[in-house]
């Protein structure tokens, strides 16, 4: 009897563990939880060739735009954990001279839970952007909160008319 008693529990609660199991294998997690900001180039057109690296604190830096020509605007990849986002903007002009800005973009980073099944995700609030003048006017915070939708444009860049 006791023995027909922990089988019963026993298939219980495999059963229970199955179920959930089911349960959760049916989340839709997002395929990329990486999230990303939208910096659309405003005023003037840039015409030059430019290159965004990202300088990270580990020496690892890494170009994450490679010789953009032409567009209107790009996605840049937020850090997880950073406060801030130090990036290179190098441009090449037609003649091959070069100039180089510093854009820096301080945030907060808020962790986002999917499910138990989805990987760590971080959304992320711009709290300010510094940068140098060199080919760089102004930037200007948009739309500040940086989460899974690609539509927000949350940067506006304005280029130097003169150079």
């Amino acid at each position: 009897m006791i023995f027909r008693k922990q089988t019963i529990a026993f298939l219980l609660m495999a059963t229970a563990v199955n179920l959930l199991f089911v349960a959760c294998s049916e989340v839709n997690c997002p395929l990329n939880t990486t999230v990303y900001s939208q910096y659309a180039m405003k005023g003037d057109t840039l015409n030059d060739t430019l290159t965004v690296i990202t300088l990270r604190p580990d020496s690892n830096d890494a170009v994450m735009v490679n010789r953009l020509v032409g567009a209107r605007s790009f996605y840049l990849p937020m850090s997880y954990a950073h406060d801030a986002d130090e990036l290179l903007f190098l441009y090449t002009d037609t003649a091959g001279r070069r100039m180089l800005d510093t854009v820096t973009v301080m945030k907060t980073n808020q962790p986002h839970f999917e499910s138990v099944d989805c990987p760590a995700a971080y959304f992320h609030t711009i709290t300010g952007v510094s940068h140098t003048r060199n080919r760089i006017d102004s930037i200007v915070i948009n739309n500040a909160n940086v989460d899974y939708d690609e539509t927000k444009q949350h940067l506006y860049i304005y280029f130097n008319s003169g150079n």
